[in-house]
């Protein structure tokens, strides 16, 4: 069995966080993204908005990559076209509003509808990376 773990270079790409605001939307979206865990959430989905972080000049020149970092998958349409045919049976894409950037193409959160509980805890040698 192949197993593939798709990673975010922070250090080269830009990362992006949700809008922090002080109304309920922000707890919608919090709730809602909680809610990814294996079940479809389409039906009741509002693009959220989403701004890159920018910590210093550095961060402001980076790229957005094709897998950028965020709280969940986060994916270009470019890489899609080349991934879609391999998940599209366990996947809901949802789309994003991403805020303050010139963007080469769309982005949409991934919603992983297939989740599997396969590993062995007794049997695994497990590293953790943070």
């Amino acid at each position: 069995m192949k197993i593939y773990e798709l990673n975010n270079d922070i250090n080269k790409f830009k990362w992006f966080g949700r809008i922090h605001s002080n109304d309920t939307k922000y707890d919608y979206e919090f709730d809602i993204l909680f809610e990814m865990r294996g079940q479809s959430i389409i039906k009741n989905w509002k693009p959220i908005e989403i701004n890159a972080i920018v910590e210093s000049k550095e961060d402001a020149l980076l790229l957005i990559g094709d897998y950028p970092k965020f709280d969940e998958p986060l994916i270009s349409e470019d890489a899609l076209d080349i991934l879609l045919p391999f998940m599209k049976k366990y996947i809901e894409l949802l789309d994003i509003k991403i805020l303050g950037e010139k963007l080469k193409c769309n982005y949409y959160l991934l919603n992983v509808l297939n989740i599997l509980d396969c590993l062995d805890l007794n049997k695994s040698m497990i590293r953790i990376h943070i």
